[in-house]
């Protein structure tokens, strides 16, 4: 017995880069379906965090903080985190009613562009930044019944 356990752990340091490189490709391959989502939530990740450093240092004469900018950095992980962990919990658990990842996706991208767009408004007073601005906050408060400019958290009563 004590002649089998060496021969695996033998074995085991002989392919340790092989192991270790199938369960990162394997992590990799279980979260391919929502790599789209990643891209297009990285995009508007850097997009926000873009035009927040500009609107910072041009219009309310802020100095960069490399703080600010880890904190970014934090934000996406734990967001990459959730939705990753909604996609996990969709497959494992057969939930097809609802896709709660892509819903989870689509709620984080629609806040970083509106951040984007409040920044940009800020930033050139431009008339385009205004207009998706509202935009989403109308698809926003349609879709939920909750308007996060005026009363953040609070349901608006629909008459």
């Amino acid at each position: 017995m004590p002649q089998r356990l060496v021969t695996l752990i033998n074995w085991s340091f002989s392919y340790y880069w092989n192991i270790v490189s199938g369960l990162f490709f394997a992590f990799f391959a279980y979260f391919a379906n929502i790599k789209g989502a990643f891209h297009v939530m990285f995009a508007a990740f850097i997009l926000d965090l873009f035009l927040g450093i500009i609107t910072a240092k041009t219009v309310r004469k802020e100095r960069f903080l490399m703080k600010k900018f880890f904190l970014a950095i934090q934000r996406m992980l734990i967001t990459y985190s959730l939705v990753m962990l909604l996609f996990a919990m969709d497959k494992e658990m057969h939930q097809h009613t609802i896709d709660l990842a892509n819903t989870a996706s689509w709620l984080v991208t629609g806040f970083l562009i509106y951040g984007a767009a409040d920044n940009g408004f800020k930033l050139t007073g431009g008339m385009l930044f205004l207009s998706i601005k509202s935009f989403i906050r109308k698809k926003f408060k349609d879709n939920t019944g909750i308007d996060f400019e005026n009363n953040p958290g609070q349901p608006t009563q629909n008459n």
